[in-house]
């Protein structure tokens, strides 16, 4: 008997053996054993989930003959269902390690990114601009470009505006 090194793509459903085998290896296989040692690194608090195998950015990974899963990712599919194409999941909890499926819902990416608290979420919640102007729909233009979109205050891009032109004439008075 020879050694079979079983492969498994992960998003794709494809599985394979190393024996060129016209049959592929049943993904349910490797699943199967991937399961059986997840549950071990799982410690169960009062709100969370908490994976303390490997980590990877903060969120928990299993792997199997080089192939990593998201162990949040795999904990859904396997107590919740699928995760609806085009989605990712949200940690509602904001702890990147947890695995419990209660505090995951799958949102747009879009959704997922304005939730955190990274620079892009906490610039999209701000009420005002740098000077104290509310951005209200009187006072903001929104611009897109191919690839972002953002606000500017309008009394600011009048001021800046009128300084410009200001500064224009007293040249023009200067050089004459």
């Amino acid at each position: 008997m020879h050694n079979v090194l079983a492969f498994f793509i992960p998003k794709t459903g494809l599985a394979f053996t190393t024996d060129a085998s016209p049959e592929p290896f049943p993904k349910e296989l490797i699943l199967k054993a991937l399961l059986g040692r997840l549950w071990k690194s799982v410690q169960v608090t009062e709100s969370c989930w908490l994976w303390t195998g490997a980590l990877l950015d903060g969120y928990g990974i299993i792997g199997s003959n080089g192939t990593c899963l998201r162990v949040h990712r795999l904990t859904y599919e396997q107590l919740v269902g699928e995760i609806p194409q085009g989605l990712v999941l949200d940690h509602l909890c904001r702890v990147r390690n947890c695995v419990n499926p209660s505090h995951l819902e799958p949102v747009t990416i879009k959704e997922n990114v304005l939730r955190g608290v990274g620079p892009t979420a906490e610039f999209a919640r701000r009420d005002e601009c740098a000077h104290g102007h509310l951005f209200t729909p009187e006072n903001t233009r929104i611009t897109k470009t191919r690839t972002t979109t953002y606000r500017r205050c309008l009394e600011c891009h009048r001021a800046r505006n009128r300084a410009y032109m200001s500064r224009k004439r007293q040249e023009r008075k200067n050089a004459k």
